[in-house]
């Protein structure tokens, strides 16, 4: 099943091996449960009963659904986040996976245990799409929580507005990350930490970086992208990647475009990676200029040397226009000393260390968001 997933996906076999790990870790009886208590108001015993939050007032969580689950291409673990929690939040869930992932959900539904699988069933995909457009418009759905592109989840949640029983939508639309390396900071392990974000997903989740700044000197600047260049190399060996050759085309347009423009390039003669040092952002405007897209890009990343942390602070914030997307969802930093610093002026969903910043522990919220929650309607008591 793995091999499938890595041919549907263009993922690496053991990228898509980590995420199955990350799936068994997320999916484990005790971390869902710290997961529901955490989440929801009253913790997780108020789905088996009324709990007592103030002197004679109560709160109980019900149901809100059925819940149906749309699944993004990009990766398999929202999806199943999501049905899970909406399993365990007592409703009956529809999984419409995408058709790249769908066989690890199919995989991870088919090995739910009784009684539980009575109520998670999986969404098929028809040819017409007639079968989504009846849950979207006309089925009596409580929640429909999608994961996805801008134009998928549009389209999703417009449909949903036409459907007499009134769902809550939950939506999670594209999001970009951003990664800041600062000169105190160890270089030559940052350089391994953000080619790691870079190479994992080949620059597809929400968490993974589209650009860089680096805060110091030019000549620290200039170390540690020789660094990152060759980090970057013993990624692609360990996590080798495919494109086809419109794609190294554009990349190769893209790495002359930036050099006249005066960045500085570091690559390899294929297209199996680019590492750009700049004095000002070019990348992105240029690759939008060439029509390659964000979700056509692979293990490009330019650095942005910067004299403050005022440049990042006013980078992060016209990103979501430049690029289109609902945000910047996550900034991975090193040091990790300035992680409370620039936490506070940033006002992004997640500021974590540059090291693992793909990584979703179980008790975070998702882009801000208590997951379980939106699966619940809580009701009050008064005696």
């Amino acid at each position: 099943m793995a091999g499938e997933v890595s041919e549907r996906t263009g993922y690496s076999l053991e990228t898509v091996m980590r995420d199955f790990d990350f799936v068994s870790s997320l999916l484990r009886a005790d971390v869902l449960e710290r997961a529901l208590d955490c989440s929801l108001p009253g913790g997780a015993a108020s789905l088996e009963g009324p709990v007592e939050v103030a002197p004679g007032e109560f709160y109980r969580s019900l149901p809100a659904g059925p819940v149906l689950v749309i699944g993004s291409g990009n990766s398999a673990v929202p999806a199943l986040i999501s049905a899970a929690l909406s399993l365990l939040t007592g409703n009956l869930t529809l999984v419409r996976p995408s058709r790249s992932n769908s066989p690890a959900v199919r995989e991870v539904v088919e090995a739910v245990p009784e009684p539980l699988s009575g109520g998670i069933f999986l969404v098929k995909s028809d040819p017409e799409g007639a079968l989504l457009r009846y849950l979207l418009e006309s089925a009596p759905v409580g929640v429909v929580n999608v994961w996805g592109g801008a134009e998928a989840v549009s389209a999703v949640c417009s449909r949903a507005a036409s459907n007499p029983a009134r769902p809550r939508v939950v939506a999670f639309g594209p999001m970009v990350g951003y990664a800041v390396v600062e000169e105190g900071a160890d270089l030559g392990e940052a350089a391994d930490a953000l080619a790691e974000a870079v190479s994992l997903y080949d620059q597809q989740l929400c968490s993974s970086p589209v650009e860089a700044a680096f805060v110091g000197s030019r000549g620290a600047a200039e170390e540690f992208c020789s660094l990152l260049a060759e980090a970057m190399g013993e990624w692609a060996e360990r996590l080798p990647i495919e494109l086809g050759e419109y794609g190294a085309h554009l990349i190769q347009s893209l790495r002359r475009v930036a050099a006249l423009s005066g960045s500085r390039v570091y690559a390899p003669r294929g297209p199996e990676w680019t590492v750009l040092l700049s004095e000002g952002p070019t990348a992105l405007a240029e690759a939008a200029r060439l029509g390659l897209s964000l979700a056509a890009r692979r293990r490009l990343i330019e650095v942005v040397r910067a004299d403050s942390e005022d440049y990042v602070v006013r980078r992060v914030g016209e990103l979501a226009s430049l690029l289109g997307v609902d945000g910047v969802q996550t900034v991975g930093v090193a040091p990790g000393e300035a992680i409370p610093r620039l936490a506070r002026a940033l006002g992004v969903h997640r500021v974590v260390p540059l090291r693992g910043m793909h990584v979703r522990p179980p008790l975070e919220p998702l882009d801000g968001v208590h997951l379980a929650r939106e699966f619940v309607r809580v009701a009050y008591w008064r005696v």
